[in-house]
């Protein structure tokens, strides 16, 4: 999901953005709300790319329906395919953006959900606010973010250099009431605090995290040789040389992403924080 100012998602749509995005399942990125689940519900998927997620919570309420929106019509499209080939049908995609305002009523969801999403919102307070407004009296918000940066062993100048510029382009906060922290926006971390201020009582915000870590032959290389080809081919190297990038740093940073794929002792982490606000 993206501002209304730009209504692209930052990283684009290449087959190596997408590859990444269509890796996440409910198991992986909503383990954390799918206690709260009940079988007649009603959930909503905010910036739900592909579709895989929301394709995922279909099985745990099969008396009711879920509906995944993006921005995006391209990616809609694979969504869609991918329910159809799974045999879904209590699901349902729609084009919309969160901060021009949903075509859904006051109160329409029983569980309002997102993955990766509030981070690339100009206002992610005013996002959590429609949240909000479209979910019932007594459900649940529930939000899964990461704390950028990422996390890399060993941290060679290439994935330094990529750290840097993936902070500068893809998460930069110059527009944005919080200013970053160091280098970085870490907008994880600051995920309840939104939520306050978009209008949530505090002591209903349960925080949590979890983590993302990759570690065997098989994780390294996919995600090694996947943000080299995004470097190399898709809209991140547009941005990282929109925000200052040099060719050669660029060579550089794709060069560090295999190597480190290919390092047996290559590890990467990213901490995942997760909040579910009872409204």
């Amino acid at each position: 999901m993206t501002s209304p100012e730009n209504k692209t998602y930052a990283q684009g749509y290449h087959p190596s953005v997408t590859r990444s995005h269509a890796s996440r399942t409910v198991s992986t990125d909503a383990a954390f709300l799918l206690p709260y689940l009940r079988p007649n519900q009603h959930i909503l998927d905010i910036g739900c790319g592909p579709g895989t997620i929301t394709t995922g919570f279909s099985a745990y309420v099969p008396g009711g329906s879920v509906t995944g929106i993006d921005v995006s019509a391209e990616v809609l499209d694979q969504a869609r395919a991918l329910a159809l080939d799974k045999e879904v049908y209590n699901v349902k995609f729609d084009t919309g953006d969160i901060l021009s305002g949903l075509a859904y009523k006051n109160g329409e969801f029983d569980v309002v959900f997102c993955s990766q999403t509030l981070c690339h919102l100009s206002d992610p307070v005013r996002g959590l606010r429609e949240m909000k407004r479209v979910c019932a009296p007594g459900g649940i918000v529930a939000c899964r973010e990461g704390d950028m940066l990422f996390r890399w062993y060993p941290l060679t100048h290439g994935l330094q250099l990529f750290n840097d510029y993936m902070a500068k382009a893809m998460f930069a906060c110059a527009d944005r009431q919080y200013a970053s922290i160091g280098p970085v926006y870490r907008n994880g971390s600051m995920m309840h605090a939104w939520a306050r201020k978009a209008g949530f009582d505090p002591d209903k915000i349960m925080k949590g995290a979890s983590t993302t870590v990759y570690a065997s032959e098989e994780e390294r290389k996919w995600w090694g040789m996947l943000h080299a080809e995004r470097v190399e081919m898709s809209d991140v190297g547009r941005k990282f040389r929109e925000a200052g990038a040099s060719d050669s740093e660029l060579v550089q940073m794709v060069e560090a992403l295999r190597e480190w794929g290919n390092d047996v002792d290559g590890w990467y982490a990213l901490m995942q924080c997760e909040i579910i606000c009872r409204v």
